[in-house]
């Protein structure tokens, strides 16, 4: 291996300086430190590619910056290469990375299109992933969802539809009792957590060809605003990357880095979630990075590895001190720009239902999805089974309105939006298997409608529950066995990465526009 760089003290990253939307939280700096001085269990990382989740630029406005800590670096996700192992089991110099049939959801309410046009098999999982808090979806979840299934969700996100009275719903609909008219499906709420095992299991999907990224566009590093204004378009059909600018000095070596705005997550929506005295603002932006080890600090990495993963905060920078555990190496075949952008949304759908979209097409497993028409022909290239516009009408109708019996009802329904469709769960007994569960990632923020949805899930059978699992998924802890274990799933074709488009560095706002729900679909 060729002799590393040496690492410079400063670098260009952008900050999150102030609570708000990214144009107006977002500063480039020039001379941002970079972070030499390790802990133990972490490594530097020379940031290949930093991936732009959509909930990144909701962050920027939750906390107040005293207790966001700002200015920070943005971001989270990442693929880059070992600049300091640091001791760890990584060494300087390896590649790492680190943190569906489809309804159309433009035609009618996906719960009402699932109800009225149920699987022959119901779902044994279902994933919502856009955070959304209508509680209809797990409310009717019954007519879709197989007994003993799971809805899963991601929670409620800022600025997705619902709003505090439908999560508050959707809470309700949750615990309430099946007796009481409850679902009788498990309802969970998924969240990451920092373990390393998840991360490295992520990165054999990919290696494996079981988890395929999909890349939208590619932006240039000074164009990083551009990028999120991308995002905020809501049209990226995959990720959007924000190529990274040069290193201002010859002495770092770097290959383009990206940094990508991956929808469903809405990294946007936390930057107007707190204050900044809450949410220590300025920081770096975004999770998602790509990038090259230039300090192992003793890790098990080496300086020039290629790696990704996720971090907290600070994707959006030339340099990212991270976590050894927050770090796997990025396989030959999968690009910076492709593993930038699975760190928080395939670690998410990983842990809350072992990727129950394409991984669990690798085990047997029927998928069905739920979007917007447009997105029909493209999930179905992805390899979905079934598709629910659910523009056309409510997915728990839908659903419901489909032929099932308790074989062909689904065994797992994963809300990974945190959509807070009450319907979906309070109906999923037409569509829910017993025994089924109904997984979710929970919701960003509290609304009526979610307290309704936990009370549905809570209820117990005799006050008219669903007799069905609901559940929210915890705190995730990021493993490294994980992250590699998606990257193998990339690798053999199971997920497949997409890249919606690629914009520059200094174009982050175009990128996050891109991201961000503002056009329709």
């Amino acid at each position: 291996m060729a002799t590393p760089p040496p690492i410079p003290d400063t670098q260009r990253a952008w900050l999150v300086v102030r609570r708000g939307k990214p144009a107006d939280a977002l500063q480039l700096s020039e001379t941002w430190p970079v972070p030499k001085q390790l802990g133990k269990g972490e490594v530097l990382v020379r940031v290949q590619a930093a991936a732009f989740n959509p909930v990144g630029h909701k962050i920027m406005g939750m906390l107040p910056s005293v207790l966001a800590r700002r200015p920070h670096v943005a971001e989270h996700d990442f693929a880059g290469v070992v600049a300091d192992a640091n001791g760890t089991a990584f060494a300087d110099g390896q590649a790492v990375y680190g943190w569906v049939p489809f309804v159309d959801y433009t035609k009618a309410p996906v719960h009402e299109q699932l109800a009225g046009n149920p699987p022959a098999r119901k779902f044994h999982a279902f994933f919502e992933a856009v955070g959304t808090a209508d509680p209809r979806l797990y409310l009717n979840c019954e007519a879709y969802l197989a007994p003993g299934g799971t809805f899963a969700t991601v929670g409620p996100q800022p600025g997705v539809g619902g709003g505090i009275g439908g999560l508050v719903r959707t809470v309700l609909e949750a615990f309430r009792p099946r007796f009481l008219g409850g679902v009788d499906r498990s309802w969970v709420v998924t969240s990451v957590a920092d373990r390393p095992d998840e991360f490295e299991a992520l990165g054999k999907y990919i290696e494996d060809g079981k988890v395929k990224t999909v890349v939208d566009s590619v932006f240039a590093f000074e164009d990083v605003l551009k990028g999120y204004e991308r995002v905020l378009t809501s049209r990226a059909a995959g990720k959007v990357v924000v190529k990274g600018s040069r290193c201002l000095s010859c002495r770092v070596r770097r290959r383009a880095r990206e940094s990508q705005l991956a929808h469903p997550c809405r990294g946007y929506q936390i930057m107007g979630l707190l204050p900044d005295f809450i949410a220590k603002r300025p920081h770096v932006a975004e999770h998602d990075f790509a990038g090259t080890v230039v300090d192992a600090n003793r890790t098990r990495f080496e300086s020039g590895q290629d790696v990704w993963g996720v971090i907290r905060q600070g994707a959006l920078a030339q340099y990212a001190r991270v976590p050894a555990t927050h770090v796997a190496l990025r396989p030959a075949q999968l690009a910076p720009t492709e593993a930038a952008g699975l760190g928080l949304a395939g670690y998410t759908a990983h842990e809350a239902l072992f990727s129950v979209a394409q991984p669990e097409r690798a085990h047997g497993c029927r998928v069905t999805s739920t979007g917007s028409g447009k997105r029909e022909e493209f999930l179905a290239g992805l390899g979905v089974d079934r598709f629910v516009g659910y523009t056309e009408d409510a997915v728990h109708r839908q659903l419901e309105r489909a032929p099932t019996t308790t074989t062909t009802k689904f065994r797992l329904m994963f809300d990974g939006v945190g959509d807070q469709i009450v319907p979906l769960f309070s109906h999923n007994e037409a569509y829910l298997a017993p025994g089924g569960m109904y997984v979710t990632v929970g919701a960003p923020r509290f609304t009526p409608r979610a307290l309704w949805l936990l009370w549905a899930a809570r209820m117990p059978r005799w006050l008219g529950g669903t007799g069905r699992v609901w559940k929210q998924l915890p705190v995730m802890a990021v493993q490294q066995q994980k992250l590699e274990k998606l990257a193998q799933y990339v690798a053999d074709g199971t997920v497949k990465p997409v890249i919606d488009c690629v914009f520059g560095f200094t174009d982050v706002l175009k990128a996050y526009e891109r991201t961000m729900p503002q056009a329709k679909l």
